[in-house]
This record gives C-alpha cells, structure tokens and sequence, in this order.
C-alpha cells in the first residue's frame, strides 16, 4: 500500500480537526470521502468535507453548510455511496447534536456530476429544541431507490432509529414501529 497526500483543510497543528468517514466511487478514477473538517478549539466549528479522487490525486470539492460555516457551526457527513461517477449521495447531519440544547437535523447531499446540492429530507425526530435527527448510512440500488439510515432522538421519546427512502424525487420517512 502506497501512502497517498490528502488535503487537511482544518489545519495539521493542535485544534486541527480533519475527518473522512465515507468513502463512495463511482469509477477507479472518480471516487468521494466525505466527513467534515474545522476547529475543535472552543467553541470550534464543523464543516462538510468532501474529497475527491481523480485516479491520481485527491482534492477538496466546494460542498454545501447548512448550519453556515461561523464559529459554532456543526455540519457532518456520515456516509457517502455512488451509483456513477454523476450520481453520488452523502448523508449526515447539521447543528447541535447535544440533547437538551439545540436541534440536530438531517442532510442528504446529491453530486449530479457537477458540484454537490442539499436536498431536502424530513426529521422524524423533530425540529424542537433537544431534538436529533442524525443519518449514518446511505446506499443505492438505482437512482429512484436508497436508502439512509441514521438515529432520532427527542426529550419525549429517547433514542430510536429511522430510515428514510429516495424514490428518485423525494426523502421520505419509513415508519417504525416498534414491537411490544
């Protein structure tokens, strides 16, 4: 195994943070890491991060912050997966994740071949304050069916699982129930 140079867009030095999760190719020469990188100094800052691989080197790729890029910004991505080299997901969340303050919400980002979007996704954990809403997963079978995979958790309701659908227009949730 050769070592391969990455971008560290958070910094090497002390308070640096750079971290890739996921890794989804859609050809030798066309993969995706996604993860997120900032400051973990206080009060610190997390923002998306996606590299890309051109079969020769990896470079940094311009992708959305739903949660700005401030200090006190937490953006970050999961998982990644592609079905092509211009159809990639990466999936994660946005906000706070401290329960009892904030709210955490989901993110779903599509690459279309040409730069990255957020698309909208439902938060079945709600959207009140103490609210998570956090995807881990993500896989496609065709470009009108995958699947996200994550954890919600409320004040009211504790830690549950959730899973949303891509029908090739929309993230919907998938109901769970649970068996007594």
């Amino acid at each position: 195994m050769v070592a391969v140079k990455t971008p560290n867009p958070g910094g090497t030095k002390s308070g640096g943070l750079n971290e890739i999760f996921a890794l989804g190719c859609g050809a030798a020469d066309n993969c995706w890491g996604a993860g997120s990188y900032g400051s973990t100094n206080p009060p610190g800052k997390n923002l998306n991060e996606i590299l890309h691989w051109n079969g020769k080197t990896w470079t940094k790729t311009a992708t959305p912050n739903p949660d700005g890029t401030k200090t006190g910004a937490g953006n970050q991505l999961d998982a990644a997966t592609c079905l092509s080299s211009a159809n990639c997901w990466a999936v994660g969340n946005f906000g706070s994740t401290t329960v009892g303050t904030g709210v955490g919400r989901n993110e779903a980002l599509h690459w279309n071949g040409r730069k990255w979007t957020r698309v909208k996704t439902p938060n079945p954990g709600g959207t009140a304050t103490g609210d998570i809403n956090a995807l881990l997963a993500v896989r496609c079978l065709s470009s009108g069916n995958c699947w996200a995979v994550g954890v919600l958790e409320s004040l009211t309701n504790g830690i549950r699982d959730q899973i949303l659908h891509w029908n090739g227009k929309k993230w919907s949730d998938v109901q769970l129930f649970s068996q007594a």
